[in-house]
């Protein structure tokens, strides 16, 4: 009677220790049915050769285990080229070694690869292209005895890439490593050198060009023909020179309501010679004008150079429309300018308009 009582107490005891209710993991989980796995019915290994998900090994008072059984007899495929009839067997994918196949081997220098008793071989081979592809600076790698052989690179100083040429990109050239080299100058180097006293040396950009031509900033002093002067912003130098707005008169007073004539003189020294004044670029005042005589004519010309300050040197004197010269209440100084053996001159002298206020 003893035995009768301790069956049933151990088959109690597993049923409270198992959980159920599909609360295992689809493998490895304890189980009494396929209800008990997770994902049961579904292939979850990817495995052609193990079944679906199922309790695997329970009884009626024992558990199993959730489980892709494996399987033998299907089909399969197992990857490899020279194999033939591939078959599952017991969970594993085997194939009978083939011979004669085709096949490939992987490897770039043998040639008629084919299967020999489950292993694809192929014969060495010379002279096939392999490895590096040829390029400016690069040889190609060649094939020799079934072996990809380096053919290294191009030495440095061969000619490649761009054969352009100057003063700041010379032509491109291997440098024996497989790179094209650009080959530009450094941008330490002058490319344009300065043209005056206002322009200025432009250096190499370090990527083949030359800056556009650049000038020394408006205002920055310069001497020229005439002596000192200031740099224009566009690589002229405008000398300063001495004028004398209504010569022989001071202050110079302007009638702002007059129609009249104001003369100018540009006073020669012994750095400026007035004849070598380009009278047709005269211009006076804030508004330009320009003056009243033909200047170019020889006769009028003539009549037009006397030393109005008398220190022995040639002045030229010329006459402008005052209501034309832009000269008004509140101006306190008017400019003439010029150009003086072909460059930029101009003298600034004071005035004072009247009637003003």
């Amino acid at each position: 009677m003893a035995k009768l009582v301790i069956i049933p107490l151990i088959v109690f005891s597993i049923l409270l220790l198992v959980p159920v209710g599909g609360q295992n993991a689809f493998a490895g989980g304890v189980c009494f049915g396929d209800g008990d796995c997770t994902n049961a019915g579904e292939d979850r290994d990817g495995n052609s050769c193990t079944g679906v998900v199922k309790c695997v090994g329970n009884t009626a008072v024992t558990p199993g285990v959730c489980a892709q059984p494996p399987r033998t007899g299907p089909s399969c495929n197992d990857g490899l080229q020279c194999t033939t009839g591939d078959t599952c067997v017991v969970g594993v994918c085997i194939g009978a070694p083939n011979t004669g196949n085709a096949c490939n081997d992987g490897n770039q220098c043998s040639v008629g690869d084919q299967c020999v008793v489950g292993v694809c071989v192929g014969a060495p081979n010379t002279g096939n292209a392999c490895g590096d592809a040829g390029t400016q600076c690069t040889n190609q790698d060649t094939c020799v005895l079934g072996t990809c052989n380096d053919n290294g690179f191009e030495s440095a100083g061969t000619a490649c890439g761009d054969s352009s040429s100057g003063v700041c990109d010379n032509p491109n050239t291997c440098d024996g490593a497989g790179t094209c080299d650009d080959n530009f100058e450094l941008n330490t180097t002058v490319c344009r050198e300065d043209a005056g006293v206002c322009d200025v040396a432009e250096l190499c950009d370090g990527a083949g060009s030359c800056p556009v031509d650049g000038f020394e900033p408006a205002g920055t002093a310069c001497t020229c023909n005439v002596g000192p002067g200031e740099c224009d912003g566009s690589n002229l130098c405008v000398g300063f020179v001495l004028i004398d707005v209504k010569p022989g008169s001071f202050p110079n007073s302007i009638n702002t309501k007059s129609m009249g004539k104001v003369p100018v003189a540009f006073l020669g020294s012994n750095t400026f010679d007035v004849t070598d004044v380009d009278v047709t670029t005269l211009e006076f005042g804030p508004s330009g004008a320009t003056p009243v005589h033909d200047l170019t004519d020889p006769d009028v010309y003539a009549s037009h150079l006397e030393d109005v300050n008398n220190d022995g040197f040639t002045d030229l004197v010329s006459h402008y429309i005052q209501k034309e010269t832009g000269i008004a209440c509140g101006v306190t100084e008017a400019t003439l300018t010029g150009n003086h053996d072909g460059q930029p001159i101009e003298g600034t002298d004071s005035v004072r308009p009247v009637p003003c206020k």
